[in-house]
């Protein structure tokens, strides 16, 4: 256990190594605005960009199965996933205009980023916006 400590407060005592920036807006009550930008210390070849619009929390009355007359409850839940978005020269920035699809509760979706690695898997940065108020 020590060990794994030890290997967590050594890794977030390193700098993260990419700049993220996120926006979430709304445009009226059917449409999201979503910014991301990401910016690398030094390009690398793999990194990708991904956004994701998730909805928290969902609630899920279960009817049949195992699980029958229960109540579940899901958390970040994503409804859409945007990329993966090349880094060329180490950067990018995309903007996006979505719609609140059917079945989505506005006032509950946020928007997460990060960025990937593609060749090692490793994710280098991450971050998260909550829900955003209706305007």
């Amino acid at each position: 256990a020590e060990r794994l400590a030890a290997a967590i407060r050594a890794t977030n005592a390193r700098p993260a190594g990419v700049r993220l920036a996120l926006e979430l807006g709304r445009q009226g009550a059917a449409t999201l605005s979503v910014a991301a930008t990401a910016a690398l210390d030094r390009p690398r070849a793999d990194a990708r960009l991904f956004v994701a619009v998730v909805e928290t929390p969902i609630v899920a009355p279960i009817g049949a199965g195992e699980n029958a007359g229960r109540i579940l409850t899901h958390a970040h839940v994503v409804r859409r996933l945007l990329g993966p978005i090349e880094l060329p020269a180490g950067k990018a920035s995309s903007r996006w205009t979505l719609p609140i699809e059917p079945g989505w509760t506005a006032n509950r979706l946020g928007v997460a980023a990060f960025v990937q690695d593609q060749g090692s898997g490793e994710v280098l940065q991450a971050l998260a916006r909550p829900p955003c108020p209706e305007g």
